[in-house]
């Protein structure tokens, strides 16, 4: 009987794992075609290693391309690693420019990575990044939330 339920759930753990991989193929074939809540499934799921092998540099390439299309949530994840340097080399002012858009587009904990980055400038870099942050605005519209239809 141990046998039998053994034998069970490992059959079951094993459907989960092809379901799981065969939705993480469908969600990277719409990131690839631009679908900009796919990319950031994507860059959530090499960010933190449990569907994709854990990769930081592929979490910020898929992080950057959603952040470019408005979403907020993906701005403030590429801020925070610009902001510790996973993925890319450390940057606070480009953290601050990127904090800056997400807290613009209503990312609610994009103000305080968006101030820790401010005390880390000087008076220079500061202006600088809100330059980039200005710029980054001007250019950048903010993405229309993912609604449960369009998961």
């Amino acid at each position: 009987m141990i046998r039998k339920i053994s034998i069970f759930m490992i059959l079951v753990a094993a459907c989960q794992f092809a379901l799981a991989d065969k939705a993480m193929d469908d969600t990277m074939a719409k990131a690839k075609a631009g679908d900009v809540h796919a990319q950031y499934e994507v860059a959530l799921g090499y960010y933190h290693g449990k569907v994709l092998p854990q990769d930081f540099k592929k979490a910020v390439t898929w992080y950057t391309q959603a952040a470019e299309q408005g979403d907020a949530n993906s701005q403030y994840d590429l801020a925070t690693c610009y902001y510790s340097g996973q993925g890319v080399a450390q940057d606070y002012q480009k953290a601050y420019a990127w904090a800056s858009l997400a807290a613009a587009n209503g990312q609610v904990a994009a103000p305080a990575t968006r101030d820790m980055a401010a005390a880390k400038l000087t008076p220079k870099q500061l202006t600088e990044a809100k330059a980039e942050a200005a710029a980054l605005a001007k250019k950048i519209k903010p993405a229309k939330p993912a609604t449960a239809a369009a998961k």
